[in-house]
């Protein structure tokens, strides 16, 4: 049908052709050559051909977040060793370009699963999954009523010390917000 049509628009326009996707007349270099020293051109026109392709892309970039989320609620799932854990989450906020990017995978992935088979085993291996990291976070925390006033202010200072080191412009940003002037030691 395609074929037809495009027989049919043909002498209208010279040096023009009808792109079978957007179903518009655009000039004869607004299409691809399907080869690359020949003649003959595409049937769909950049426009087309770019969107489907950044389509493509898209869906085969889910495809692999996809399936990196699978592979590692399933290893969160069997390991019992705390440091793992860790080892696991932080590669896959790395893969997935961050928590936010990991949530919204994660999200999604259970979403799918619980619409396609509610409570089947793969739904029960994200929640269980969840579970393994929470009992991970929660094991390394100390009751908040054993700390004495001086080790929590500890605490702080040392977390802020690390941030300092870590995002020094972090550091002399609020100083400046305060007012403060921040001068550089000589020595260092």
């Amino acid at each position: 049908m395609h074929r037809a049509i495009n027989e049919q628009m043909a002498p209208v326009i010279a040096d023009s052709k009808l792109c079978e996707y957007c179903l518009t007349v655009k000039p004869i270099t607004e299409f691809r050559r399907r080869y690359r020293d020949g003649t003959e051109r595409m049937n769909e026109c950049r426009t087309c051909h770019n969107e489907s392709e950044r389509m493509r892309r898209a869906h085969r970039r889910t495809s692999r977040d996809n399936d990196a989320i699978k592979q590692f609620v399933t290893r969160l799932k069997n390991t019992h060793r705390p440091e793992q854990i860790e080892l696991l989450c932080g590669a896959m906020i790395r893969r997935l370009g961050g928590l936010q990017s990991l949530f919204v995978a994660w999200v999604r992935q259970v979403e799918a699963a619980q619409s396609a088979q509610p409570g089947s085993k793969k739904v029960l291996d994200f929640y269980q999954a969840v579970f393994r990291m929470i009992e991970y976070c929660n094991s390394g925390r100390r009751d908040l009523a054993e700390i004495s006033d001086e080790d929590l202010q500890g605490e702080i200072m040392e977390s802020c010390k690390q941030l300092i080191r870590q995002h020094p412009e972090v550091a002399v940003e609020a100083a400046e917000q305060i007012g403060w002037t921040v001068i550089p030691d000589s020595a260092a």
